[in-house]
């Protein structure tokens, strides 16, 4: 939840930045996104390692990075259809609008999950 959110939040940012933005800005937002961005690769390679059985361990391990790869080629796509031939601050803002629809997506779709609700339960059970 706190990788959505996180993500939800500095998508969020991306749409009010402009050229103009002082650099100690562009700074923050960077180092935001890098931090969510590798937290959260790490919590997913954790999660499925717990998850997936051991003898498809490989084969989970193989789909995960796939499915990484299908991200970047997505969104690369995504870069070419919001800025065109150019980098502007309109571009930059109608692909910070979609990510952030998207972010808030992923960020619903956490939270309603009630098998991580189920998880979070057995967790505060066990540290009682």
């Amino acid at each position: 939840m706190a990788g959505a959110a996180g993500l939800t939040v500095v998508t969020g940012l991306l749409v009010v930045l402009h050229a103009n933005e002082s650099l100690w800005m562009l700074l923050a937002v960077s180092v935001v996104f890098g931090l969510q961005f590798g937290l959260t690769v790490v919590t997913n390679q954790a999660a499925m390692y717990a998850q997936a059985p051991a003898s498809a361990t490989g084969a989970a391990a193989g789909l995960l990075r796939t499915f990484m790869y299908v991200g970047a080629i997505a969104s690369a796509s995504l870069i070419s259809l919001c800025y065109g031939r150019q980098a502007t601050d309109a571009g930059l803002h109608r692909m910070a609008l979609l990510l952030t629809i998207a972010a808030l997506g992923l960020l619903v779709a956490t939270i309603a999950d009630r098998s991580l609700a189920s998880q979070r339960g057995l967790q505060a059970m066990a540290q009682r």
